[in-house]
């Protein structure tokens, strides 16, 4: 009777060293929602979104022409005091007495973390944050379709046939566990490393009644010194005919360059975003971290086609 005892022990034990896969991976939901704040002048505002006691978002300041990314920490559904810009050297904002702002399309956030029940220990491996726009109108579907796409495609989860991405929860929870899975395991080995995280945020920087832009944001810890890598990518979309627009092709090289060179920064912007004092041209620092500089639309609109979706963008601001 030993030796079957014994060969069952060892099965058993082969059987828990092996590494996490999607179907030992589970997701939850996350305390989540979104707020959007204005200063009683009207010239500074904050978009944030929470994903579970923390808050990510964006700190416009139309009269400075400036744009930053800020963050704040939350043990409570009260309001915030103050929020913190991810540059250290830079001060926290005060928005105790800011107000919601209510002209604003309402966005609903679905947030999930995922995680091997054997790495509970350790945390959850992935939390992700999904945005979608309220309302039952064929304009407000199709945004939050394209939402749900860049989302999957963040970790390069391909829809099924017949997803008509109807739950955004579903997909969020769905993408929480593709992410947990990616995180975790070591393509090259197939070892887990429970240290491994990722986190995928998609960020509002941009919104009005007419105009919604995203910055979809992934996070990767592969439990190194490295501190690993931060990418984002940015969308702009239309609320009043659902058309999600090509930012690459709203700017070609010329003018990124030359509104550069307003900017009087030093090398070429990886990438560019519409906001509410102006453009944001985004560079990469030689440490590796995101780099901001604003482009008031004054200076943009002389730029730009008469007939570029720039000059609404910039209309629908004002």
């Amino acid at each position: 009777m030993r030796a079957p005892i014994l060969l069952m022990l060892v099965l058993a034990a082969a059987g828990c060293s092996r590494p996490p896969s999607a179907d030992t991976f589970t997701a939850s939901p996350l305390t989540s929602s979104f707020a959007a704040l204005r200063s009683a002048n009207g010239q500074r505002q904050v978009l944030l979104v929470r994903v579970g006691m923390r808050w990510h978002g964006h700190f416009d300041d139309t009269f400075a022409a400036t744009s930053r990314v800020v963050a704040a920490e939350s043990d409570n559904d009260s309001i915030l005091d103050a929020v913190h810009p991810v540059d250290p050297a830079e001060p926290p904002v005060g928005i105790a007495d800011w107000r919601p702002i209510r002209d604003l399309p309402v966005l609903i956030v679905e947030s999930w973390a995922a995680g091997d029940p054997s790495l509970l220990a350790s945390g959850p491996s992935s939390l992700v944050s999904m945005l979608r726009v309220a309302g039952d109108s064929a304009a407000a579907a199709d945004v939050s379709a394209a939402l749900a796409a860049e989302f999957e495609g963040a970790v390069g989860l391909a829809a099924p046939a017949d997803d008509t991405l109807a739950d955004p929860g579903a997909v969020a929870s769905r993408v929480a566990v593709e992410a947990a899975v990616r995180a975790v395991i070591d393509e090259e080995s197939g070892v887990a490393n429970p240290r491994a995280r990722m986190a995928i945020f998609q960020i509002p920087v941009l919104l009005n009644q007419r105009f919604l832009a995203v910055e979809h944001q992934v996070l990767e810890d592969h439990g190194g010194e490295d501190g690993g890598v931060e990418t984002s990518r940015f969308t702009l979309h239309n609320l009043e005919t659902g058309e999600s627009l090509d930012l690459v092709a709203l700017l070609d090289p010329d003018q990124l360059a030359r509104l550069a060179a307003l900017a009087g920064a030093v090398g070429s912007p990886v990438d560019w975003y519409p906001a509410r004092p102006g453009v944001v041209l985004v560079y990469r620092a030689t440490s590796g971290e995101s780099v901001r500089r604003v482009v008031p639309w004054r200076a943009v609109l002389p730029l730009v086609q008469e007939d570029s979706p720039l000059r609404a963008v910039a209309d629908s601001v004002h």
